[in-house]
């Protein structure tokens, strides 16, 4: 940590509906406690020296309804889409959303530059770093975005991306879905 140095200037803490703003401002006559019955969304990043981190996760502390597995096991099979990068980057991480007639408004990712520069042009340069932030947002009812960063790699003649961080676990997804009646 000897060049760390500071929260990199925007943090999203967002409940319930406020999660379906996908970027969420806390003002005094729009915050929501947080509690057990919607997902809670965090968006934060921290500043190196040599590197600006981004991430999100969206999580749940009560029951979620099937509405949330469902939006959740929607973007999570979009993040983790992003492996299979040939060509297409955007409809490939989309296709699992536009399966439920779902979408999201933002972009797949971007790049992150060094210093200061959280949000920069996405390449799939070898070493370059990208985020990968597929979400779901229904204005008035919920939202959910998966947000890593990753490194693109090379890898048998074709790109592909490593992970800096842990995988996003709200549930044993694939599991969960199936015994909730959620095709995957």
């Amino acid at each position: 940590m000897q060049k760390y140095w500071a929260g990199d200037g925007s943090f999203i803490s967002a409940y319930g509906t406020s999660a379906a703003l996908p970027h969420y401002e806390a003002e005094e006559d729009n915050c929501l406690v947080i509690g057990r019955g919607a997902p809670y969304l965090t968006d934060s990043g921290k500043q190196y020296l040599d590197c600006t981190i981004d991430k999100t996760r969206t999580v749940h502390f009560g029951m979620p309804t099937k509405e949330h597995k469902r939006a959740f096991t929607r973007v999570l099979q979009a993040h983790i889409a992003i492996d299979a990068l040939r060509t297409n980057l955007d409809g490939i991480v989309r296709h699992h959303l536009w399966k439920d007639g779902m979408n999201f408004g933002h972009g797949p990712g971007h790049g992150i530059g060094s210093f200061g520069v959280v949000h920069e042009s996405s390449t799939g340069i070898t070493g370059h770093v990208v985020t990968n932030e597929p979400g779901f947002y229904d204005e008035g009812n919920l939202g959910c975005r998966i947000e890593s960063a990753i490194v693109a790699v090379k890898k048998k003649a074709r790109h592909s991306f490593e992970t800096f961080f842990e995988s996003p676990g709200w549930y044993d997804g694939k599991y969960q879905a199936e015994q909730e009646g959620i095709p995957v």
